[in-house]
């Protein structure tokens, strides 16, 4: 167990860390871009509990929470939903480029590999995983789980959750192995990421005014 956190704490972590990458394959695979959206401000929240969590042990977590709640949990889903309710836009029609069933089992995988590779930087620095095995496994899972979304996804929309996800995934990577960086880097990171959703969100709804969809896909057909 890690200095400063007790038995507790260790385990409502470990738990929220878990939840985290069960909402990253919902995320991935709910149809309905709504559904995505709020399962997103679900997962952001869970990245919340774990910032309080780690509060009462290090205080500084606290302003954490706070940023994340305000950027993560509210900002970010409402300029999405607005999007989608500007747009008319309910459900992911784009096919992915991966079938459902492959896709949940190279999600899994993912999470198998994250695992391993953080039982093998643990080994190498074990100062590199003071939450534990499972918050920086839990990290590592969302930026890979993140860019197969955006890598495989067609939907403009789907592909802004891949990116905000990634992001969800680099913050509790932060938490993970550089423990007392400012707050105010958290601060800086998560006004940047509204400002990036707020840019994309915009982006999909006018495809989805001028072209009637959100398939990225067919943007190449700008060049012509």
């Amino acid at each position: 167990m890690q200095p400063g956190l007790t038995p507790i704490q260790k385990g409502v972590v470990d738990a929220l860390a878990t939840l985290m990458v069960l909402t990253a394959m919902l995320i991935a695979e709910l149809r309905r871009l709504d559904s995505s959206v709020k399962t997103y401000a679900v997962q952001a929240a869970i990245l919340v509990s774990i910032f309080i969590a780690l509060g009462f042990s290090y205080s500084w977590f606290f302003w954490w929470a706070l940023t994340a709640t305000i950027t993560k949990v509210y900002l970010a889903p409402w300029i999405m939903l607005w999007a989608l309710r500007r747009s008319g836009r309910a459900s992911e029609v784009e096919k992915p480029l991966i079938p459902s069933p492959l896709s949940v089992v190279a999600m899994v995988t993912m999470y198998a590999a994250s695992i391993a590779l953080a039982i093998h930087i643990a080994s190498l620095s074990p100062s590199a995983a003071r939450l534990g095995l499972p918050p920086l496994a839990t990290s590592i899972a969302l930026i890979l789980i993140g860019l197969f979304i955006i890598t495989t996804r067609r939907n403009a929309m789907k592909q802004i959750l891949g990116v905000v996800m990634f992001e969800n995934g680099s913050h509790l990577l932060l938490a993970c192995t550089a423990f007392y960086v400012p707050e105010t880097v958290e601060i800086g990171m998560s006004t940047d990421a509204v400002a990036m959703v707020a840019i994309m969100s915009a982006l999909a709804y006018i495809m989805a005014r001028v072209r009637g969809d959100m398939d990225v896909s067919k943007l190449t057909l700008l060049k012509h």
